[in-house]
């Protein structure tokens, strides 16, 4: 998208005064991610402009006046720019830099300014150590930034500051709040705190409001918003230098023009100079307008082109005025009769605990919704959010289907929910611990022990080896649904590979730039920090030390459904994503091909299934698989996540014992419900499902994923 970025400064002075020479730095920097198109910088007559590049690599403007007296220095800036979605993910990182800490090695001299908190800037007394303190300190580097980047965004809170200068990070923990400069200072620090070189940035921010937006643009604006903004770089090798804003928590995208960096706040100002008295007034004027794809816009260094030209409203801008009268994306809504709705009390009441969050929801209307939609669908296909039906008559990649319309959960309901979620899991985690140990709740009847050791995904020549770490389900998905009373059952369990959680966190992304006002209303919990707790997760069962293991997430490759995932979740782990022929076992340990040699590796998370995770074990005919690799894990060289035999319990015949898992491992009572089930090995249960198979969804008990279902009332 092709914009129009003006900006005017302006500094009043009490009377006549003589100027000192001014250095301004308001011109966009060579790595910005938006491209600029034409530049134009404008002072007060009779000022001479001189061009010139800081140590810092910045453009600065130096001005001066001659001798000359003036009432009022103004600035202005004029620039275009061509804006276009990026993923701010999208980088790769040297091996060696891959886990934190790291030596910058022949880059440090170049670095040291960036490395050390020397400057008065960045003081910090004890309440900055402590803060420090409790922020990580070792492991995969994209989320360790990740994680201290959020850790400053939930500690200090937003303010406008007008008073100049900056708070060090003593100041602002104290506080509690900050402008963003303020923040900025403080996560570079932070950042510097951990070894890792990082500067602060001054610059502009870009907000367009949501007509005619793609989502990736930042957004939480009612107009396009033009801004001057603070935040930190951090130079992370094989990337370069890559923003982080802990205004917002999140890496920067394209709206953020980074004017000035450096390793110094002060020497990032966007205007410095001296004057005979003080300005007893600044007043600050930006806009931005968004231009047709025809020709650049005025550029040079002299005065500035004509005013803007004026333009019709959109329909969308007339609709917005008329007031609140107009209909909206809700207005027709007619719950179902009979049933619990989940954001309706009545027909056109909101549930208490969901009428903040839906209430910029409820004031769009089905134009604007439609569009949001579609610019959310656009977004996802731009970023490659795809999965794959192999027998598709319309092509394998598929966008990942995406409902704007969120499925909200009040606080008290999720730690109702997530209670019995923790219960569940825990049984399900005992029962295969027993059913590959000593079996004991096969031994006392609860469940038909030929239903467990006859079951196709049940191993029986892994019983007796335990996991590395004693942990055999590090992570989950429970399928849930909401029956027409609004209770919350399960569906099926998912503890072999689960899959789908880099859809969950790229809609949540999606829906946070399309409903701004709505999350922030809210209080939505974040999803964002998941990569990172996964790979803490992962860490923490490795046979080494966690800060000297190697993680690696073990793909089929290309063509398998889930490959976005893969690659993001690798990605945003910061980990190795390896395909079988990458991987090889000797001495009973595994080892990883690199560049620089070979490399122990201490835990795999394995997306392969384990029918094909080891040929020598399973399918001899398995090509993605690494021989040897269950030799290494039953010796305990090498964890794997999840672990193999995990597929006993997602049986949909032992889904039904559920429930007496808990209670037998437990003693406790379940605290959520399932979906009625009947199994057709007992006689009375399949002559029920005989006579009512046009009312059932029928399961064959070992298949996942959609497969060897029947859906009786369709067919």
């Amino acid at each position: 998208m092709r914009l129009l970025l003006q900006h005017r400064s302006r500094y009043d002075y009490p009377r006549p005064t003589m100027l000192g020479p001014h250095l301004v730095r308001l011109r966009p920097a060579a790595h910005a991610r938006a491209r600029i198109e034409s530049y134009g910088l404008h002072v007060s007559e009779p000022g001479e402009i001189r061009w010139q590049q800081d140590p810092a690599g910045n453009h600065v403007a130096r001005v001066t006046w001659n001798g000359g007296r003036l009432e009022a220095l103004e600035v202005a800036v004029e620039l275009s720019l061509d804006l276009k979605p990026v993923n701010p993910f999208d980088f790769t990182l040297d091996a060696f830099a891959e886990q934190t800490p790291f030596p910058y090695g022949p880059l440090t001299a170049d670095l040291s300014p960036y490395l050390g908190c020397n400057d008065a800037s960045f003081a910090a007394g004890q309440r900055a150590e402590q803060f420090f303190s409790t922020l990580p300190r070792a492991g995969a580097t994209v989320p360790l930034v990740t994680e201290i980047n959020r850790a400053v965004h939930e500690r200090i809170r937003y303010i406008t500051r007008e008073e100049p200068g900056v708070w060090n990070p003593e100041e602002t923990l104290q506080e509690g709040r900050g402008s963003c400069r303020d923040s900025a200072v403080l996560l570079v620090a932070a950042l510097r705190s951990r070894g890792l070189a990082a500067r602060f940035v001054s610059g502009y921010l870009v907000q367009l409001a949501d007509e005619a937006r793609l989502p990736d643009q930042a957004t939480g604006v009612s107009s396009d918003v033009l801004a001057l903004h603070a935040w930190a770089e951090v130079f992370l090798p094989g990337a370069g230098w890559m923003g982080v804003d802990a205004t917002s928590g999140l890496f920067c995208g394209e709206g953020h023009v980074p004017l000035a960096c450096s390793a110094i706040p002060f020497l990032a100002a966007p205007v410095e100079g001296t004057s005979e008295v003080a300005a007893t007034s600044v007043s600050f004027d930006m806009h931005v307008r968004r231009l047709s794809n025809a020709g650049p816009a005025a550029s040079g260094d002299g005065p500035l082109g004509g005013e803007p030209s004026s333009r019709k409203p959109s329909a969308i801008e007339r609709r917005a005025s008329e007031g609140s009268g107009r209909a909206n994306v809700l207005d027709k809504y007619e719950p179902i009769p009979g049933t619990h709705d989940e954001l309706f009390e009545g027909r056109s009441t909101f549930r208490p605990e969901f009428r903040t969050a839906l209430a910029a929801l409820a004031a769009r209307t089905p134009t604007e919704f439609a569009r949001s939609v579609a610019l959310a669908e656009l977004a996802l296909l731009n970023q490659g959010v795809t999965f794959s039906v192999m027998k598709s008559d319309q092509g394998t990649e598929k966008i990942f289907p995406f409902c704007l319309l969120p499925r909200l959960i009040s606080a008290a309901g999720w730690n109702d929910l997530e209670r019995g979620l923790v219960q569940r899991i825990r049984a399900l985690s005992l029962f295969l611990d027993d059913v590959y140990g000593e079996q004991r709740i096969l031994a006392e009847g609860k469940i038909p022990r030929e239903l467990i050791l006859g079951a196709k995904h049940y191993l029986p020549n892994l019983r007796g080896i335990k996991p590395p770490g004693g942990v055999r389900v590090h992570l989950s998905g429970i399928d849930l649904i909401r029956d027409p009373a609004g209770t919350y059952r399960v569906l099926e369990d998912n503890l072999r590979t689960p899959s789908g959680v880099s859809y969950v966190l790229e809609n949540r992304l999606v829906s946070k730039r399309v409903l701004p006002r709505a999350f922030e209303a809210a209080r939505v919990r974040r999803v964002d920090h998941y990569p990172a707790r996964l790979a803490e997760t992962l860490r923490s069962v490795s046979p080494a030390p966690p800060d000297a293991s190697t993680v690696v997430l073990l793909t089929p490759g290309p063509y398998n459904s889930a490959y976005f995932e893969h690659s993001f979740l690798a990605r945003t782990m910061g980990f190795e994503l390896v395909e079988a022929a990458d991987l090889w076992v000797d001495d009973d340990k595994v080892w990883l091909r690199t560049t620089l040699g070979r490399r122990r590796v201490h835990v795999i998370y394995r997306r392969t299934d384990e029918a094909f995770l080891d040929p020598e074990m399973f399918r001899k005919d398995s090509f993605i698989g690494v021989p040897g690799l269950m030799r290494a894990y039953a010796k305990g060289n090498v964890a794997l996540a999840n672990a193999p035999g995990n597929g006993v319990a997602d049986d949909k015949a032992v889904y039904a014992f559920v429930p007496e898992m808990i209670r037998f491992y437990l003693s406790e009572e379940p605290l959520l419900a399932q979906v009625p089930t009947w199994l057709c090995l007992r006689d009375d249960d399949r002559a029920y499902v005989l006579e009512h198979l046009h009312e059932l969804v029928v399961k064959s008990v070992d298949e996942a994923g959609g497969y060897g279902m029947l859906m009786g009332p369709q067919s």
